[in-house]
C-alpha cells in the first residue's frame, strides 16, 4: 500500500454502517555511503566499508564477489568493482564501489660509473627510487649493503650484476638492475739496466706488467746515434742486447740505450714512456 489518505466504511448484520479515514505515512528510505582502502601491488588487501543512514531495522548484507558475507566491511579485495546490496526487511538499496589500486615503489639507482679499472677506487651508487622506505644492494661478488646511498670497491675484475631492492610500508618491492664492468688493474715495470752476459741473471731487457692490451704493445731500442737496434710488438720477446747475432760475448756492447714504449690499458687509457737502459757486462 502507498502512503496516502484511504477511508473505510463497515456495515453489520443489521445494516448498522460507519465511516472511518486513516493516513498510511511513508517511511524515508536509508541511503548508503561507502569508503574504501585501495589494493597494494596485487596483495589482494583493499576492503571496503558500507554505513547505512537512516536504518531504522536490522540490516542485512549480500556481496556481489560473496553472497554469502553478511558484513558491512569486505575486505581482502583486488582492485575493482563491487556492488552491495542492504535490506532492512522493507526496503533493499544497492551501491556499486570502486576499490583502486596503488602499484607500490619504484627502484632505480645510478653508478658514478659502470665501467672502470681497479685502480679507479670504490663505486659511488645514488638512489633514483621513490616511495621507498627501505634500500638493499646486492654488488653481485658477494658482498650487500642496506644503505640508501652505498659506496663499494669491486676488488677483483669481471662484470657485475648490481641490483637494488625497495620496499614500501606496506611491504611492496621493486627491482632494479646495472652492469658494473671492473677491468683488471693496471702496472708496468722496466728496468734500469741488464747484464746481456750468458750467465742467465737479467741477460734480457724485459718489460714486464698487468693490465696491458698485448694487442697494442710496441717497444722500440735506440743506440746512441737514434739507430733503432730492436722493435718488437709482443711484449714475451725481450731484447738480449744484440747477444745472439755476436759471434764472441766480447762483441756485445756495453752503452747506454734509449727506449720508446707505447700501448693502451684494458680499460683503454693511452701509455708512453721513454727513458735508458744500461747495459752492463
Amino acid at each position: 500500500m502507498s502512503s496516502g489518505q484511504y477511508n473505510v466504511s463497515v456495515a453489520d448484520a443489521n445494516g448498522c454502517t460507519d465511516n472511518a479515514s486513516v493516513t498510511v505515512l511513508a517511511s524515508a528510505a536509508f541511503t548508503l555511503t561507502s569508503a574504501t582502502e585501495v589494493e597494494h601491488c596485487s596483495h589482494s588487501d583493499g576492503s571496503a566499508t558500507i554505513t547505512a543512514n537512516n536504518a531504522l531495522y536490522p540490516l542485512t548484507y549480500s556481496w556481489s564477489h560473496n553472497a554469502s558475507l553478511n558484513n558491512a566491511t569486505a575486505s581482502g579485495l583486488q582492485a575493482g568493482s563491487y556492488t552491495v546490496t542492504v535490506s532492512d526487511g522493507t526496503c533493499a538499496v544497492s551501491l556499486t564501489i570502486t576499490v583502486g589500486s596503488y602499484a607500490g615503489p619504484v627502484a632505480g639507482f645510478h653508478a658514478d660509473h659502470t665501467v672502470l679499472s681497479m685502480e679507479d677506487g670504490p663505486v659511488s651508487f645514488s638512489d633514483m627510487s621513490y616511495d621507498a622506505v627501505s634500500w638493499f644492494y646486492d654488488f653481485g661478488d658477494g658482498d650487500a649493503s642496506t644503505d640508501q646511498n652505498p659506496s663499494h670497491l669491486f676488488s677483483n675484475p669481471g662484470t657485475f650484476n648490481t641490483m637494488q631492492i625497495v620496499a614500501d610500508e606496506f611491504g611492496c618491492t621493486d627491482t632494479a638492475y646495472q652492469d658494473i664492468i671492473v677491468k683488471e688493474g693496471f702496472a708496468f715495470f722496466v728496468p734500469s739496466a741488464f747484464s746481456p752476459n750468458g750467465d742467465g741473471r737479467n741477460d734480457m731487457f724485459e718489460v714486464y706488467g698487468y693490465g696491458i692490451d698485448l694487442n697494442t704493445f710496441n717497444l722500440a731500442v735506440f743506440d746512441r746515434w737514434g739507430e733503432m737496434v730492436f722493435q718488437t710488438t709482443d711484449i714475451n720477446k725481450m731484447w738480449d742486447g744484440g747477444r745472439a747475432n755476436a759471434r764472441e760475448q766480447e762483441d756485445v756492447a756495453q752503452a747506454v740505450y734509449s727506449y720508446h714504449i707505447t700501448f693502451k690499458t684494458l680499460a683503454g687509457k693511452d701509455k708512453e714512456y721513454f727513458g735508458h737502459v744500461v747495459a752492463l757486462p
